[in-house]
């Protein structure tokens, strides 16, 4: 491997191809069209009847007259090729996708005589692009292959391509394709190899690669679910001299914008845009990009997120470069912004208005009427019994009432406590006092965003609505004391989206407005979890059972 891949490197250097693409026809062509298209909107799709025609249509487009080196790669799984982009960049190639390990598509074998290379990369082991490919390939040129024993070793033989002292590195969860993909643009632009994380660390090959260049500035693709923090651990013992950075999103489609926004400025007339849902078209389109010099943002097939809608804007893109074909990316999708489902909690959310916190002046308990008061107007209101007791009755597992209470009072049972994600025994009188009723949207955030205008009873109906009520740890109910989303989440990530799915359906069942960074909270979570999910309009107690 190591005189394979040093074979390469004298190659790519003595035909001076190992450097950032700022010379040559590509980005003479890139230039011409900045300047043209800086007044004028306009949109170019560079697409095939497949991902394979596809990855050929923007060979085209990036070199009309031939190229030195192509970069080959398996079109039907992401592993091997996630770090394939900027290496194909640095060695100002193409990227080309084959449809299975033992053969080579014929558009890709007509491109391959047209472009006339002097040598072909070939990315991943004889499992991704296997011998008989291989024999096809080396009828076209020379074939040198960039493999590690798995996907993580792959890129760190990729990133043998960089020298020692490399000034950024980026570093992307190897167990899914979107960061890296669009990550990977932004590391072509500045000349920078992708390396990848495995769920937990980085492996010893990622190590060993990750000293060797010894970067100075490290860049972390994607949030804390893709790339944990002992993953960043990791890498800052491996480099302790490198400065950080986290590039994240609460999806795909925001974590390729943050990356774009935060590496490209204002007056990126060109960006490239590609479903998010798939890899290959991201991944050919990769070097397009930075021959370019422009950002490579992700849609969904039929509409543009609003974080990708956003970063156009920002930038000043008036260019856009659509990678596939209508069936990938719609007509119009890169300029038509995604709309919520109806009923669903970003809908709903979106209706909300957006305040700053009013003062907390005036605020007493006792304006939202007795505490658990059953002379109320909202679901198991007036049906003779409280309604802490109404909550535990819906919420405990194995009830048991008390006797004598007319099926009202709860006793004994599991709660399935929410918060933590724990099994907690309900006994009354003796561990009782370590389960709370929480309001979800508490009190005294209600009155500083709006309670303060609803009617006295209104306000006893929010106090006691089972919508906005859960059972659940006391120890956790006094951690997130009256916070908001912004402030406080439960540490069980799983309840999340029901927890703020709540309080989205509570606060515009009682007009209630929402904070700039209360939305943003809720909103990441929606999207990153549940972004279809629906707002709840109930959360009945059960009837009393005598």
């Amino acid at each position: 491997m190591k005189n394979l891949t040093r074979r390469l490197a004298a190659f790519a250097a003595a035909v001076g191809l190992v450097a950032a693409p700022a010379t040559g026809a590509a980005v003479v062509a890139a230039e011409e069209q900045a300047q043209v298209s800086a007044t004028v909107q306009s949109t170019e799709r560079l697409w095939g009847s497949n991902r394979y025609a596809t990855a050929v249509s923007v060979s085209e487009h990036l070199y009309p007259s031939g190229a030195e080196v192509v970069v080959v790669a398996l079109g039907t799984t992401f592993p091997d090729a996630l770090a394939g982009g900027p290496a194909a960049a640095r060695l100002g190639a193409p990227v080309l996708l084959i449809n299975s390990p033992t053969s080579v598509p014929a558009v890709v074998q007509e491109e391959l005589a047209r472009l006339d290379p002097r040598q072909i990369v070939v990315l991943g082991g004889e499992q991704a692009v296997g011998r008989a490919a291989v024999q096809v390939l080396d009828d076209h040129a020379p074939v040198t292959r960039l493999a590690g024993q798995d996907r993580y070793a792959t890129a760190a033989a990729v990133a043998s391509l960089w020298t020692t002292g490399s000034g950024t590195v980026y570093v992307a969860s190897g167990r899914s394709y979107p960061d890296a993909l669009a990550g990977g643009a932004a590391a072509a632009h500045q000349g920078a190899p992708v390396l990848l994380s495995t769920a937990t660390s980085l492996t010893a090959e990622t190590v060993e690669r990750l000293r060797v260049l010894d970067p100075g500035k490290v860049v972390v693709l994607g949030g804390k679910a893709a790339v944990p923090t002992t993953v960043v651990d990791k890498i800052r013992q491996t480099v302790p001299g490198a400065s950080i950075t986290r590039y994240a999103g609460a999806d795909r489609y925001a974590t390729a914008a943050a990356v774009a926004t935060n590496v490209w400025t204002a007056g990126t007339d060109e960006a490239f845009y590609a479903t998010g849902a798939h890899f290959a078209d991201a991944l050919a389109g990769v070097p397009a990009a930075a021959a370019h010099g422009s950002p490579l943002l992700l849609v969904r097939q039929a509409c543009a997120p609003a974080q990708t809608m956003s970063a156009t804007d920002e930038l000043g893109v008036t260019t856009r470069f659509v990678l596939g074909g209508p069936a990938a990316v719609a007509d119009g999708a890169t300029t038509t912004p995604c709309r919520p489902p109806a009923g669903s909690v970003i809908s709903v959310l979106n209706d909300l208005p957006v305040k700053g916190r009013a003062p907390k002046t005036g605020y007493d308990r006792d304006l939202f009427g007795p505490a658990w008061t059953d002379a109320v107007d909202v679901q198991g209101g007036r049906n003779g019994c409280d309604t802490r007791n109404d909550v535990l009755r819906r919420d405990l597992d194995d009830l048991v009432v008390r006797t004598g209470t007319n099926g009202c009072v709860a006793q004994t049972g599991w709660l399935n406590e929410p918060f933590s994600g724990q099994k907690l025994w309900f006994e009354r009188g003796v561990t009782s006092s370590g389960i709370h009723i929480d309001h979800l949207v508490a009190l005294s955030d209600a009155w500083q965003k709006g309670a303060q205008q609803i009617t006295p009873e209104q306000r006893k109906n929010f106090a006691n609505d089972p919508l906005n009520l859960w059972a659940v740890d006391g120890g956790l109910n006094m951690q997130k004391g009256d916070g908001d989303a912004a402030t406080w989440l439960p540490p069980n990530k799983s309840v999340r989206c029901d927890y703020v799915a709540y309080q989205v359906a509570v606060k515009a069942k009682y007009k209630l407005w929402v904070t700039q960074a209360e939305k943003d909270a809720i909103t990441t979570v929606v999207n990153g979890s549940c972004p279809n999910k629906k707002i709840p309009i109930a959360n009945d107690v059960p009837a009393l059972r005598p």
